[in-house]
Parts: structure tokens; sequence; C-alpha cells
């Protein structure tokens, strides 16, 4: 599993986290510097978005 980020640079920069390892990295990522989560998928895998759905949630 591994993941890759991209700094988004600008007025209130942040990072894109992509790849098979987001569940892992999770408690890292969210903290409470953390306002807003998107999970974007294929539609043909809703297998691999459920899982960080649910532990976002």
């Amino acid at each position: 599993m591994t993941t890759s980020r991209i700094k988004v640079s600008g007025e209130s920069p942040y990072d894109v986290v992509i790849g098979t390892g987001v569940l892992g990295e999770l408690p890292a990522l969210l903290g409470p510097a953390v306002r807003t989560v998107a999970v974007v998928h294929p539609a043909s895998l809703p297998e691999i978005a459920r899982p960080v759905c649910g532990a976002i949630e």
C-alpha cells in the first residue's frame, strides 16, 4: 500500500493524499486543523471508498 501527497498552494494551502494506503494514514491526516475531507473514487470501485468513508464518519 502506498500513498502520494500533492501540495496545493494558494491562499489556504492543503495536501491531497492519493493511493491505496489512505486508510492507514487517516489518524495522521485527521486532526483539529482538518475541516473538509473529500473521498474521490471511481464508481466501479465502491469497496475501496467505503472503509475510508466509514473511518471518517
